[in-house]
This record gives C-alpha cells, sequence and structure tokens, in this order.
C-alpha cells in the first residue's frame, strides 16, 4: 500500500463521516464543521476569530465564512473586544450552546453507528495513528 492509498482512504473515510454528521446534525440547521467552529467559542467566551482559526485549523477564510452563518442565524454574537477595537469578540448565545449540547448527543450516537463494528482495541490503535499524523503534521507547519 502507498502513502496515496493511505490519504486516499483517509480522505474518504472522513468524506463519510461528515456526510453523516451533517446529514444527522440537519435538523438543528447546522453542519458538522459549524458545530466544531459552535464548540469553540461556546468553549472560550469572548475569544476572537485569530484564535479559532489556529485552534480548529481551519483557515481564516472558511472560518469567516462559518461564523457569518452561525451569526446569521443566531448561533454566535459579535462584541467589540475590550482589548483590541479593531477585532471583534465572539460569544455563543443560549440558541447556540443549546445547539452544542444538542448536537454533541448526536455526534456521540452517530459516532458509535459508524464505528460499532469496530473493537475497541482497534478504534484506540486508529486514534493513536491519526494523532501521530496530527502531530507530524502541526510539527512540519511549526517550521514553515
Amino acid at each position: 500500500m502507498t502513502k496515496v492509498d493511505i490519504t486516499d482512504k483517509i480522505t474518504r473515510a472522513l468524506q463519510k463521516i461528515r456526510a453523516a454528521h451533517d446529514g444527522a446534525l440537519a435538523d438543528l440547521n447546522i453542519t458538522g464543521r459549524q458545530l466544531v467552529v459552535l464548540r469553540y467559542f461556546a468553549d472560550n467566551n469572548n475569544a476572537i476569530q485569530r484564535e479559532a482559526v489556529v485552534q480548529t485549523g481551519i483557515d481564516r477564510s472558511t472560518l469567516s465564512q462559518l461564523i457569518n452563518s452561525l451569526h446569521e442565524r443566531g448561533f454566535i454574537a459579535r462584541r467589540k473586544s475590550k482589548d483590541d477595537r479593531r477585532a471583534n469578540c465572539i460569544v455563543a448565545t443560549q440558541k447556540g450552546l443549546d445547539a452544542v449540547k444538542r448536537g454533541g448527543e448526536i455526534i456521540a450516537s452517530e459516532d458509535k453507528k459508524l464505528f460499532d463494528g469496530m473493537p475497541e482495541q482497534h478504534q484506540r490503535t486508529l486514534a493513536n495513528l491519526l494523532d501521530r499524523i496530527i502531530g507530524s503534521s502541526e510539527l512540519a507547519e511549526a517550521a514553515e
């Protein structure tokens, strides 16, 4: 198996997981990526967008679109930063906090379905291998 084959399998698995999550979250009117962003702001009240780019790994342009969509639908609110007048702080609204709670439950249920046929030891091994990939790519980015 080549590295390209592995990358293709990871990409296809991610597509399947994202599709399952997005379908399951449809009743909340939110996507899996939007939930990641919303969860970040729910956990980091008054964070600024620049911090979210680093912490979520979502590029600035895409994150901006996700934030605008969440804001338009009332999941988050923007407030002027007390420390930097040019920056906006972002906070999850009650609607956003409710979506994070319910969305987390939905994702956990969906993940159980996705990984139910995989023994616990295999799940741990997969998680460890993915952590290694993530760690090595973060080291490479830091070196650039």
